[in-house]
Protein backbone atom coordinates (compact mmCIF):
# COMPACT_ATOMS: atom_id res chain seq x y z
CA UNK A 1 0.00 0.00 0.00
CA UNK A 2 1.74 3.45 -1.20
CA UNK A 3 1.40 6.64 1.28
CA UNK A 4 -1.42 7.99 -0.84
CA UNK A 5 -3.61 4.49 -0.53
CA UNK A 6 -2.75 5.08 3.28
CA UNK A 7 -3.93 8.15 3.73
CA UNK A 8 -7.14 7.95 1.64
CA UNK A 9 -9.70 4.58 2.71
CA UNK A 10 -12.77 5.59 1.01
CA UNK A 11 -12.80 4.44 -2.96
CA UNK A 12 -13.68 6.91 -5.46
CA UNK A 13 -10.99 9.44 -4.63
CA UNK A 14 -8.24 10.36 -7.70
CA UNK A 15 -4.64 9.37 -6.80
CA UNK A 16 -2.92 12.10 -5.28
CA UNK A 17 -6.31 14.66 -5.15
CA UNK A 18 -7.64 15.02 -1.49
CA UNK A 19 -10.95 16.55 -0.43
CA UNK A 20 -11.77 17.52 3.58
CA UNK A 21 -14.94 18.51 4.54
CA UNK A 22 -15.26 21.76 7.13
CA UNK A 23 -15.36 19.19 9.51
CA UNK A 24 -11.91 17.84 8.48
CA UNK A 25 -13.47 14.40 6.85
CA UNK A 26 -12.10 13.01 4.00
CA UNK A 27 -14.59 12.71 1.17
CA UNK A 28 -15.03 10.15 -1.03
CA UNK A 29 -15.56 10.27 -5.00
CA UNK A 30 -19.01 11.16 -5.14
CA UNK A 31 -19.01 13.43 -2.02
CA UNK A 32 -19.62 11.24 1.04
CA UNK A 33 -17.53 11.79 3.89
CA UNK A 34 -15.56 8.86 5.17
CA UNK A 35 -12.60 9.08 8.04
CA UNK A 36 -11.22 12.05 10.16
CA UNK A 37 -8.20 13.59 8.28
CA UNK A 38 -6.42 13.90 11.60
CA UNK A 39 -7.46 9.72 12.52
CA UNK A 40 -4.82 9.01 9.33
CA UNK A 41 -2.03 11.44 11.03
CA UNK A 42 0.17 10.11 13.27
CA UNK A 43 -0.84 11.00 16.47
CA UNK A 44 2.79 13.21 16.99
CA UNK A 45 2.15 15.11 13.82
CA UNK A 46 -1.50 16.24 14.39
CA UNK A 47 -1.10 19.46 16.22
CA UNK A 48 1.52 20.37 12.91
CA UNK A 49 -1.49 19.55 10.69
CA UNK A 50 -3.84 21.49 12.79
CA UNK A 51 -1.72 24.88 12.96
CA UNK A 52 -1.39 24.33 9.07
CA UNK A 53 -4.69 24.25 8.61
CA UNK A 54 -5.16 27.58 10.56
CA UNK A 55 -2.91 29.55 8.90
CA UNK A 56 -4.37 28.54 5.32
CA UNK A 57 -7.69 29.69 6.87
CA UNK A 58 -6.65 32.97 8.15
CA UNK A 59 -3.78 33.48 5.36
CA UNK A 60 -3.96 31.25 2.05
CA UNK A 61 -1.24 30.57 0.60
CA UNK A 62 -1.72 28.31 -2.55
CA UNK A 63 1.76 26.91 -2.95
CA UNK A 64 2.13 26.24 1.36
CA UNK A 65 3.02 22.66 1.65
CA UNK A 66 2.82 20.67 4.83
CA UNK A 67 5.97 18.59 4.09
CA UNK A 68 7.38 15.06 5.78
CA UNK A 69 3.80 14.08 7.27
CA UNK A 70 3.64 11.22 9.33
CA UNK A 71 0.72 9.09 8.46
CA UNK A 72 -0.84 7.05 11.38
CA UNK A 73 0.41 3.48 10.30
CA UNK A 74 2.86 0.54 11.84
CA UNK A 75 6.35 1.51 12.71
CA UNK A 76 7.41 -1.66 9.76
CA UNK A 77 5.10 0.39 7.29
CA UNK A 78 6.28 3.93 7.62
CA UNK A 79 5.31 6.78 5.27
CA UNK A 80 5.71 10.44 5.17
CA UNK A 81 3.79 12.79 2.55
CA UNK A 82 3.44 15.95 1.57
CA UNK A 83 0.07 17.53 1.45
CA UNK A 84 -1.06 20.58 -0.18
CA UNK A 85 -4.39 21.90 0.86
CA UNK A 86 -6.73 25.07 0.54
CA UNK A 87 -9.56 26.30 1.66
CA UNK A 88 -12.55 26.95 -0.48
CA UNK A 89 -15.88 28.06 0.50
CA UNK A 90 -19.68 27.84 -0.54
CA UNK A 91 -21.49 30.74 -1.13
CA UNK A 92 -25.05 29.11 -0.52
CA UNK A 93 -23.76 27.89 2.83
CA UNK A 94 -23.87 29.52 5.70
CA UNK A 95 -20.46 30.70 7.78
CA UNK A 96 -17.93 27.90 7.91
CA UNK A 97 -19.35 25.96 5.29
CA UNK A 98 -17.03 25.03 2.12
CA UNK A 99 -14.49 21.93 1.30
CA UNK A 100 -10.34 21.81 1.58
CA UNK A 101 -9.34 21.11 -1.60
CA UNK A 102 -5.42 19.87 -2.46
CA UNK A 103 -3.39 17.02 -3.46
CA UNK A 104 -0.52 15.13 -1.48
CA UNK A 105 2.49 13.10 -2.64
CA UNK A 106 4.82 10.51 -1.42
CA UNK A 107 7.70 11.85 0.74
CA UNK A 108 8.69 8.80 2.63
CA UNK A 109 12.32 8.33 0.33
CA UNK A 110 12.86 11.91 0.54
CA UNK A 111 12.72 11.70 3.97
CA UNK A 112 14.48 8.80 4.76
CA UNK A 113 17.28 10.12 2.41
CA UNK A 114 17.35 13.32 4.32
CA UNK A 115 17.88 11.26 7.24
CA UNK A 116 20.45 9.57 5.90
CA UNK A 117 22.42 12.60 4.52
CA UNK A 118 21.87 13.98 7.82
CA UNK A 119 24.26 11.30 9.59
CA UNK A 120 27.34 12.43 8.05
CA UNK A 121 28.47 9.97 5.94
CA UNK A 122 31.82 11.53 4.28
CA UNK A 123 33.01 11.12 8.53
CA UNK A 124 32.04 7.80 8.22
CA UNK A 125 34.19 7.16 5.02
CA UNK A 126 37.07 7.88 7.08
CA UNK A 127 35.86 5.21 10.43
CA UNK A 128 39.15 2.05 10.29
CA UNK A 129 36.11 -0.31 11.22
CA UNK A 130 33.80 -1.06 9.06
CA UNK A 131 30.75 0.62 8.95
CA UNK A 132 26.72 -0.23 7.36
CA UNK A 133 23.29 1.78 7.38
CA UNK A 134 20.55 -0.16 6.52
CA UNK A 135 17.02 1.35 6.07
CA UNK A 136 14.47 0.14 9.12
CA UNK A 137 11.36 -1.33 6.38
CA UNK A 138 10.96 -5.18 6.64
CA UNK A 139 13.38 -6.35 4.40
CA UNK A 140 16.44 -3.58 5.30
CA UNK A 141 18.44 -2.98 2.57
CA UNK A 142 21.59 -1.54 2.62
CA UNK A 143 21.72 2.13 1.88
CA UNK A 144 25.44 3.16 3.04
CA UNK A 145 28.69 0.76 3.37
CA UNK A 146 32.03 2.73 4.21
CA UNK A 147 35.64 1.79 2.20
CA UNK A 148 36.17 -0.22 5.16
CA UNK A 149 32.90 -2.61 4.96
CA UNK A 150 34.15 -3.21 0.79
CA UNK A 151 37.92 -3.84 2.01
CA UNK A 152 36.66 -6.51 5.04
CA UNK A 153 34.11 -7.97 2.95
CA UNK A 154 35.66 -8.09 -0.86
CA UNK A 155 32.43 -7.00 -2.61
CA UNK A 156 32.01 -3.53 -4.22
CA UNK A 157 29.87 -1.44 -2.65
CA UNK A 158 27.39 -1.35 -5.87
CA UNK A 159 27.39 -5.46 -5.12
CA UNK A 160 26.47 -4.23 -1.61
CA UNK A 161 23.28 -1.51 -1.94
CA UNK A 162 20.38 -2.70 -1.46
CA UNK A 163 21.26 -5.85 0.07
CA UNK A 164 20.24 -7.30 3.47
CA UNK A 165 23.40 -7.86 5.60
CA UNK A 166 22.17 -11.28 5.92
CA UNK A 167 23.76 -12.56 2.60
CA UNK A 168 26.88 -12.46 4.62
CA UNK A 169 26.08 -15.40 6.85
CA UNK A 170 25.85 -17.89 3.33
CA UNK A 171 24.12 -20.94 4.30
CA UNK A 172 24.48 -20.20 7.92
CA UNK A 173 21.24 -18.87 8.38
CA UNK A 174 20.77 -20.74 12.25
CA UNK A 175 23.70 -19.16 14.30
CA UNK A 176 23.47 -19.47 18.05
CA UNK A 177 23.25 -15.23 17.67
CA UNK A 178 20.89 -14.43 15.02
CA UNK A 179 17.71 -15.16 17.24
CA UNK A 180 18.86 -12.40 19.11
CA UNK A 181 19.71 -10.15 16.08
CA UNK A 182 16.37 -10.59 14.71
CA UNK A 183 14.64 -10.00 18.14
CA UNK A 184 16.23 -6.76 18.87
CA UNK A 185 15.87 -5.19 14.76
CA UNK A 186 12.17 -6.45 15.75
CA UNK A 187 11.81 -4.03 18.50
CA UNK A 188 14.26 -1.75 17.37
CA UNK A 189 17.16 -1.99 19.93
CA UNK A 190 20.39 -1.99 20.30
CA UNK A 191 22.76 -5.22 19.75
CA UNK A 192 26.54 -6.83 20.34
CA UNK A 193 27.50 -9.56 19.15
CA UNK A 194 29.53 -12.47 17.17
CA UNK A 195 28.76 -13.51 13.82
CA UNK A 196 30.29 -16.31 11.45
CA UNK A 197 30.48 -14.13 7.72
CA UNK A 198 31.60 -14.56 4.83
CA UNK A 199 33.89 -12.56 2.42
CA UNK A 200 33.08 -12.68 -1.62
CA UNK A 201 35.88 -15.09 -1.74
CA UNK A 202 34.10 -17.61 0.63
CA UNK A 203 36.93 -16.76 3.17
CA UNK A 204 34.82 -17.17 6.58
CA UNK A 205 35.26 -14.72 9.17
CA UNK A 206 34.44 -13.80 12.62
CA UNK A 207 32.45 -10.36 12.44
CA UNK A 208 31.77 -8.78 16.00
CA UNK A 209 28.63 -6.48 15.44
CA UNK A 210 27.43 -3.57 17.04
CA UNK A 211 23.91 -2.20 16.16
CA UNK A 212 22.05 0.87 17.51
CA UNK A 213 18.60 1.96 16.11
CA UNK A 214 18.36 5.57 14.68
CA UNK A 215 15.02 7.11 15.35
CA UNK A 216 12.89 9.66 13.73
CA UNK A 217 12.15 12.54 16.05
CA UNK A 218 8.82 13.21 15.64
CA UNK A 219 7.23 9.77 15.30
CA UNK A 220 9.85 7.94 17.20
CA UNK A 221 10.19 5.63 14.20
CA UNK A 222 13.01 3.72 13.58
CA UNK A 223 13.93 4.79 10.51
CA UNK A 224 17.63 3.07 10.31
CA UNK A 225 19.90 0.57 11.43
CA UNK A 226 24.20 1.74 11.79
CA UNK A 227 26.21 -1.20 12.28
CA UNK A 228 29.78 -1.06 13.53
CA UNK A 229 31.75 -4.30 12.11
CA UNK A 230 35.04 -5.40 12.99
CA UNK A 231 36.84 -8.83 12.30
CA UNK A 232 37.69 -10.90 15.59
CA UNK A 233 38.98 -14.06 13.55
CA UNK A 234 42.43 -13.81 15.36
CA UNK A 235 41.26 -12.47 18.60
CA UNK A 236 38.61 -15.81 18.81
CA UNK A 237 41.74 -17.91 17.63
CA UNK A 238 43.54 -16.73 20.25
CA UNK A 239 40.98 -17.15 22.67
CA UNK A 240 40.62 -20.38 21.46
CA UNK A 241 44.51 -21.60 21.94
CA UNK A 242 44.64 -19.87 25.31
CA UNK A 243 40.98 -21.96 26.39
CA UNK A 244 43.32 -25.04 25.06
CA UNK A 245 46.13 -24.21 27.07
CA UNK A 246 44.30 -23.17 29.63
CA UNK A 247 42.62 -26.81 29.91
CA UNK A 248 46.26 -28.40 29.51
CA UNK A 249 47.97 -26.64 32.05
CA UNK A 250 44.70 -27.33 34.18
CA UNK A 251 44.78 -31.16 33.52
CA UNK A 252 48.87 -30.57 34.02
CA UNK A 253 48.72 -28.45 37.51
CA UNK A 254 46.31 -31.05 38.53
CA UNK A 255 47.74 -34.63 37.48
CA UNK A 256 51.86 -33.61 37.86
CA UNK A 257 52.74 -35.79 41.16
CA UNK A 258 54.50 -32.25 43.03
CA UNK A 259 52.40 -30.25 44.96
CA UNK A 260 51.43 -26.42 43.77
CA UNK A 261 49.81 -24.13 45.87
CA UNK A 262 49.59 -20.49 44.45
CA UNK A 263 48.44 -17.63 46.55
CA UNK A 264 46.08 -14.91 45.04
CA UNK A 265 47.00 -10.82 45.65
CA UNK A 266 45.39 -11.13 48.85
CA UNK A 267 47.86 -13.97 49.90
CA UNK A 268 45.13 -16.71 50.07
CA UNK A 269 46.10 -20.31 48.65
CA UNK A 270 43.39 -20.02 45.79
CA UNK A 271 44.64 -23.03 43.71
CA UNK A 272 46.33 -26.06 45.02
CA UNK A 273 46.05 -29.61 43.02
CA UNK A 274 45.78 -32.72 44.16
CA UNK A 275 49.41 -33.39 44.86
CA UNK A 276 49.27 -31.07 47.49
CA UNK A 277 46.67 -33.12 49.97
CA UNK A 278 48.40 -36.18 48.85
CA UNK A 279 51.80 -35.72 49.78
CA UNK A 280 51.17 -33.41 53.39
CA UNK A 281 47.68 -34.69 54.07
CA UNK A 282 46.80 -30.87 54.72
CA UNK A 283 43.52 -29.27 53.23
CA UNK A 284 45.35 -25.69 52.45
CA UNK A 285 42.65 -24.65 49.83
CA UNK A 286 41.76 -20.93 50.77
CA UNK A 287 44.10 -21.01 53.49
CA UNK A 288 46.22 -17.37 54.01
CA UNK A 289 49.82 -17.98 53.58
CA UNK A 290 50.56 -17.46 57.33
CA UNK A 291 47.98 -20.53 57.78
CA UNK A 292 49.77 -22.69 55.41
CA UNK A 293 53.55 -21.96 56.99
CA UNK A 294 51.96 -22.45 60.40
CA UNK A 295 50.27 -25.78 59.51
CA UNK A 296 53.81 -26.78 57.92
CA UNK A 297 56.24 -25.13 60.42
CA UNK A 298 55.60 -28.00 63.31
CA UNK A 299 57.37 -30.51 60.55
CA UNK A 300 60.55 -28.39 59.50
CA UNK A 301 64.09 -30.01 60.31
CA UNK A 302 65.68 -28.27 63.22
CA UNK A 303 69.24 -28.20 61.22
CA UNK A 304 67.95 -26.02 58.39
CA UNK A 305 67.09 -22.21 57.94
CA UNK A 306 63.72 -21.04 58.33
CA UNK A 307 63.52 -18.55 55.45
CA UNK A 308 60.14 -19.67 54.33
CA UNK A 309 58.77 -20.34 57.63
CA UNK A 310 58.97 -16.16 58.01
CA UNK A 311 57.13 -15.92 54.62
CA UNK A 312 60.57 -14.87 52.16
CA UNK A 313 60.35 -14.77 48.75
CA UNK A 314 62.30 -17.29 47.41
CA UNK A 315 63.73 -20.40 49.63
CA UNK A 316 64.50 -23.80 49.64
CA UNK A 317 63.85 -25.87 52.49
CA UNK A 318 63.23 -29.61 54.14
CA UNK A 319 60.42 -30.94 56.11
CA UNK A 320 59.65 -34.51 57.34
CA UNK A 321 56.17 -35.58 57.60
CA UNK A 322 55.37 -38.24 60.44
CA UNK A 323 53.43 -41.32 59.66
CA UNK A 324 54.23 -45.17 59.20
CA UNK A 325 56.59 -44.12 56.76
CA UNK A 326 58.08 -40.69 57.07
CA UNK A 327 58.52 -38.88 54.38
CA UNK A 328 60.79 -35.61 53.81
CA UNK A 329 59.51 -32.83 51.32
CA UNK A 330 61.47 -30.15 49.88
CA UNK A 331 59.38 -26.62 49.96
CA UNK A 332 60.92 -24.18 47.45
CA UNK A 333 59.02 -21.07 47.12
CA UNK A 334 59.04 -18.19 44.10
CA UNK A 335 57.45 -14.93 43.65
CA UNK A 336 55.11 -13.66 40.42
CA UNK A 337 56.53 -10.02 40.48
CA UNK A 338 58.56 -7.90 43.34
CA UNK A 339 56.16 -8.88 45.75
CA UNK A 340 58.17 -8.81 49.42
CA UNK A 341 56.82 -12.38 50.22
CA UNK A 342 56.58 -15.83 48.27
CA UNK A 343 53.12 -16.39 45.69
CA UNK A 344 53.68 -20.12 45.03
CA UNK A 345 55.12 -23.01 46.75
CA UNK A 346 56.29 -26.11 45.38
CA UNK A 347 56.39 -29.43 47.59
CA UNK A 348 58.28 -32.57 46.42
CA UNK A 349 58.95 -35.51 47.89
CA UNK A 350 62.41 -35.78 48.32
CA UNK A 351 62.40 -39.22 50.25
CA UNK A 352 64.44 -41.44 47.85
CA UNK A 353 66.53 -38.62 46.65
CA UNK A 354 67.93 -38.69 49.90
CA UNK A 355 68.06 -42.22 50.89
CA UNK A 356 69.85 -42.53 47.71
CA UNK A 357 72.37 -40.05 48.53
CA UNK A 358 72.96 -40.89 51.92
CA UNK A 359 73.99 -44.50 50.58
CA UNK A 360 76.25 -42.97 47.91
CA UNK A 361 77.47 -40.85 50.52
CA UNK A 362 77.97 -43.83 52.92
CA UNK A 363 79.42 -45.78 50.17
CA UNK A 364 81.91 -43.12 49.30
CA UNK A 365 82.88 -42.78 52.94
CA UNK A 366 83.52 -46.64 52.96
CA UNK A 367 85.22 -47.20 50.14
CA UNK A 368 87.41 -44.29 50.93
CA UNK A 369 88.60 -45.95 54.06
CA UNK A 370 89.50 -49.03 52.20
CA UNK A 371 90.74 -47.43 49.86
CA UNK A 372 93.35 -44.81 51.51
CA UNK A 373 94.94 -48.16 53.62
CA UNK A 374 96.34 -49.85 50.24
CA UNK A 375 96.89 -46.38 48.73
CA UNK A 376 98.91 -45.94 52.07
CA UNK A 377 100.60 -48.67 51.83
CA UNK A 378 101.16 -48.19 47.75
CA UNK A 379 102.93 -44.40 48.72
CA UNK A 380 104.59 -45.93 51.89
CA UNK A 381 106.61 -48.40 50.83
CA UNK A 382 107.54 -46.79 47.23
CA UNK A 383 108.75 -43.80 49.49
CA UNK A 384 110.70 -46.45 51.19
CA UNK A 385 112.50 -47.93 48.20
CA UNK A 386 113.27 -45.11 47.19
CA UNK A 387 115.23 -43.91 50.37
CA UNK A 388 117.08 -47.19 50.56
CA UNK A 389 118.64 -46.13 47.37
CA UNK A 390 120.29 -48.87 44.98
CA UNK A 391 117.52 -48.30 42.22
CA UNK A 392 118.40 -48.36 38.88
CA UNK A 393 117.70 -45.35 36.22
CA UNK A 394 114.12 -46.81 35.20
CA UNK A 395 113.38 -48.35 38.65
CA UNK A 396 113.93 -44.99 40.05
CA UNK A 397 111.62 -43.64 37.35
CA UNK A 398 108.95 -46.24 38.05
CA UNK A 399 108.93 -45.39 41.83
CA UNK A 400 108.49 -41.56 41.53
CA UNK A 401 105.79 -42.86 38.78
CA UNK A 402 104.25 -44.92 41.98
CA UNK A 403 104.52 -42.17 43.73
CA UNK A 404 102.50 -39.48 41.81
CA UNK A 405 100.10 -41.76 40.62
CA UNK A 406 99.13 -42.81 43.98
CA UNK A 407 99.36 -38.94 45.32
CA UNK A 408 97.22 -38.29 42.33
CA UNK A 409 94.41 -41.48 43.44
CA UNK A 410 94.31 -39.62 46.82
CA UNK A 411 93.71 -36.04 45.83
CA UNK A 412 90.89 -37.49 43.57
CA UNK A 413 89.04 -39.34 46.54
CA UNK A 414 89.62 -36.77 48.59
CA UNK A 415 87.92 -34.25 45.93
CA UNK A 416 84.87 -36.53 45.54
CA UNK A 417 84.10 -36.98 49.25
CA UNK A 418 84.60 -33.30 49.50
CA UNK A 419 81.81 -32.76 46.33
CA UNK A 420 79.82 -35.64 47.73
CA UNK A 421 79.19 -33.82 51.16
CA UNK A 422 78.76 -30.57 49.90
CA UNK A 423 76.01 -31.93 47.62
CA UNK A 424 74.42 -34.41 50.51
CA UNK A 425 74.93 -31.29 53.06
CA UNK A 426 71.07 -29.54 52.70
CA UNK A 427 71.15 -25.46 51.53
CA UNK A 428 70.25 -24.52 54.90
CA UNK A 429 73.07 -26.48 57.01
CA UNK A 430 75.61 -23.79 55.73
CA UNK A 431 76.85 -21.74 58.11
CA UNK A 432 76.17 -18.34 57.26
CA UNK A 433 77.16 -15.47 59.21
CA UNK A 434 78.71 -12.05 58.96
CA UNK A 435 82.43 -12.72 57.85
CA UNK A 436 84.83 -10.48 57.14
CA UNK A 437 86.23 -11.00 53.48
CA UNK A 438 89.44 -8.88 53.76
CA UNK A 439 90.71 -11.18 57.02
CA UNK A 440 89.30 -14.08 55.20
CA UNK A 441 91.63 -13.58 52.28
CA UNK A 442 94.78 -11.73 54.19
CA UNK A 443 94.27 -14.86 56.55
CA UNK A 444 94.44 -17.40 52.85
CA UNK A 445 97.24 -15.17 51.23
CA UNK A 446 99.59 -15.47 54.33
CA UNK A 447 98.76 -19.54 54.35
CA UNK A 448 99.34 -19.96 50.49
CA UNK A 449 103.11 -17.32 50.46
CA UNK A 450 105.48 -19.87 51.32
CA UNK A 451 104.46 -22.69 48.78
CA UNK A 452 106.06 -20.61 46.03
CA UNK A 453 108.67 -18.40 45.84
CA UNK A 454 107.99 -17.76 42.23
CA UNK A 455 104.40 -16.75 42.53
CA UNK A 456 104.24 -13.53 44.87
CA UNK A 457 100.78 -12.74 46.62
CA UNK A 458 99.48 -9.34 46.29
CA UNK A 459 96.15 -8.14 48.22
CA UNK A 460 94.94 -5.08 47.04
CA UNK A 461 91.95 -3.95 49.19
CA UNK A 462 91.25 -0.38 50.64
CA UNK A 463 90.78 -0.56 54.56
CA UNK A 464 87.16 -0.25 54.71
CA UNK A 465 84.34 -2.63 55.99
CA UNK A 466 84.30 -6.01 53.60
CA UNK A 467 81.39 -7.98 55.42
CA UNK A 468 79.61 -10.72 53.86
CA UNK A 469 77.25 -13.43 54.46
CA UNK A 470 78.78 -16.91 54.02
CA UNK A 471 80.77 -19.80 55.70
CA UNK A 472 83.75 -18.66 57.01
CA UNK A 473 85.34 -22.04 56.60
CA UNK A 474 84.03 -22.78 53.05
CA UNK A 475 85.23 -19.31 51.97
CA UNK A 476 88.26 -20.11 52.92
CA UNK A 477 88.37 -23.55 50.97
CA UNK A 478 87.07 -21.84 48.38
CA UNK A 479 90.45 -19.25 48.52
CA UNK A 480 92.64 -21.31 48.36
CA UNK A 481 91.49 -23.67 45.77
CA UNK A 482 91.23 -20.51 43.41
CA UNK A 483 94.89 -19.79 44.69
CA UNK A 484 96.35 -23.29 44.61
CA UNK A 485 94.63 -23.50 40.52
CA UNK A 486 96.26 -19.38 39.89
CA UNK A 487 99.50 -20.93 40.74
CA UNK A 488 99.48 -24.41 38.62
CA UNK A 489 98.57 -23.02 35.59
CA UNK A 490 101.21 -20.36 35.89
CA UNK A 491 104.17 -22.48 35.44
CA UNK A 492 106.43 -19.73 34.40
CA UNK A 493 105.88 -17.86 37.76
CA UNK A 494 104.55 -14.71 38.48
CA UNK A 495 102.61 -12.43 40.74
CA UNK A 496 99.08 -13.48 41.61
CA UNK A 497 96.58 -10.43 42.64
CA UNK A 498 93.87 -10.79 44.78
CA UNK A 499 91.34 -7.82 44.28
CA UNK A 500 88.09 -6.51 47.14
CA UNK A 501 85.60 -5.56 44.69
CA UNK A 502 82.24 -3.74 45.62
CA UNK A 503 78.64 -4.20 43.16
CA UNK A 504 76.26 -2.44 45.33
CA UNK A 505 73.98 -2.04 42.81
CA UNK A 506 73.64 -6.04 43.61
CA UNK A 507 74.26 -5.53 47.11
CA UNK A 508 77.62 -7.56 46.68
CA UNK A 509 80.64 -8.13 47.26
CA UNK A 510 83.83 -9.73 45.59
CA UNK A 511 86.94 -10.98 45.48
CA UNK A 512 89.01 -11.36 42.38
CA UNK A 513 91.92 -14.09 42.40
CA UNK A 514 94.18 -12.65 38.91
CA UNK A 515 97.11 -14.79 37.18
CA UNK A 516 99.48 -14.27 34.26
CA UNK A 517 99.68 -17.61 33.35
CA UNK A 518 98.37 -19.67 30.48
CA UNK A 519 94.61 -18.33 30.27
CA UNK A 520 92.15 -20.40 28.23
CA UNK A 521 90.28 -20.35 25.04
CA UNK A 522 86.90 -19.43 24.37
CA UNK A 523 85.67 -23.84 24.38
CA UNK A 524 87.69 -24.35 27.60
CA UNK A 525 85.82 -21.49 29.31
CA UNK A 526 82.66 -22.87 28.43
CA UNK A 527 83.46 -26.09 30.08
CA UNK A 528 85.27 -25.06 32.86
CA UNK A 529 82.67 -26.17 35.75
CA UNK A 530 82.14 -29.50 33.96
CA UNK A 531 82.90 -32.40 36.28
CA UNK A 532 86.23 -34.21 35.61
CA UNK A 533 86.94 -31.74 32.97
CA UNK A 534 90.70 -30.18 32.75
CA UNK A 535 91.72 -27.40 30.75
CA UNK A 536 95.45 -29.56 30.28
CA UNK A 537 94.12 -33.10 30.06
CA UNK A 538 97.68 -34.12 28.47
CA UNK A 539 98.97 -34.04 32.42
CA UNK A 540 101.09 -30.70 31.60
CA UNK A 541 98.74 -29.13 34.60
CA UNK A 542 97.77 -32.16 37.03
CA UNK A 543 94.44 -31.83 39.00
CA UNK A 544 91.40 -34.08 39.64
CA UNK A 545 88.99 -31.68 37.41
CA UNK A 546 87.13 -31.63 40.34
CA UNK A 547 88.51 -28.47 42.23
CA UNK A 548 86.14 -25.89 40.59
CA UNK A 549 83.30 -28.16 40.27
CA UNK A 550 83.47 -27.85 44.58
CA UNK A 551 84.30 -24.09 44.35
CA UNK A 552 81.00 -23.15 42.24
CA UNK A 553 78.75 -25.24 44.57
CA UNK A 554 80.16 -24.10 47.89
CA UNK A 555 79.77 -20.44 45.91
CA UNK A 556 76.28 -20.90 45.35
CA UNK A 557 75.21 -22.44 48.35
CA UNK A 558 76.58 -19.90 50.00
CA UNK A 559 73.74 -17.38 47.58
CA UNK A 560 77.08 -16.03 45.68
CA UNK A 561 77.96 -16.41 42.02
CA UNK A 562 81.69 -17.36 40.29
CA UNK A 563 82.51 -15.62 37.01
CA UNK A 564 85.65 -15.72 34.83
CA UNK A 565 87.33 -13.79 32.62
CA UNK A 566 90.59 -15.30 30.45
CA UNK A 567 92.31 -15.22 27.21
CA UNK A 568 94.76 -17.53 25.98
CA UNK A 569 98.29 -16.65 26.60
CA UNK A 570 97.21 -13.86 29.24
CA UNK A 571 96.18 -15.24 32.37
CA UNK A 572 92.59 -15.32 34.09
CA UNK A 573 90.79 -13.55 36.90
CA UNK A 574 88.43 -15.46 38.74
CA UNK A 575 86.08 -13.11 40.59
CA UNK A 576 83.42 -14.70 43.78
CA UNK A 577 80.66 -12.64 44.26
CA UNK A 578 78.72 -12.41 47.58
CA UNK A 579 75.52 -10.90 49.06
CA UNK A 580 76.97 -8.04 51.36
CA UNK A 581 76.21 -8.68 55.05
CA UNK A 582 72.98 -6.29 55.59
CA UNK A 583 74.40 -5.13 59.56
CA UNK A 584 77.21 -3.33 57.37
CA UNK A 585 75.12 -1.80 53.85
CA UNK A 586 77.40 -0.65 51.42
CA UNK A 587 78.17 2.21 49.98
CA UNK A 588 78.95 3.12 46.37
CA UNK A 589 82.36 4.37 45.66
Amino acid sequence: MTPIDSLRSAPGLQPGLVRVDADLRLLNDDGTPSTELSARVHPAARSRLAAYLQAQREQPQAEAWLLGLPLNVEPEQMAWVDVRLHWQAEASGGAGSGVWHGECRDATQALLDQRLAALGLSVLDLMPSAAVITEARADRPIVYANPAFVALTGYAREEILGRSCAFLQGQEREQPALPALRRALAQGEAFEGVLHNFRKNGQPFWNHLRITALRDPETGWVTHFWSVQTDVTEKRERIAALSVLSLELESLFQDTPVGLVSFDRQGRANLVNAATAHLTGLALQGLDRMQVIAALAPWRLNDEADSIFTGASGGVCHIRVPGGRPRILELSTGTHGSSGTFDILVIRDVTAERTVSQMKTQFLSSAAHELRAPLASIQGFSELMQMRGGLSEDQASMMETIQRQSKRMTALLNDLLDLTRIEAQLPGQMDLREVDLLAVAQCAVDDQAVLSERHPLLLQAELRDWLVQADEVKLEQVLVNLLSNARKYSPQGGTIELSLLRRPERGQLGLAVRDHGMGMSPDTLSKLFTRFFRAHPNGEVGGTGLGLCIVQELVERMQGCIEVQSELGQGSVFTVWLPAAHQAPVQSE
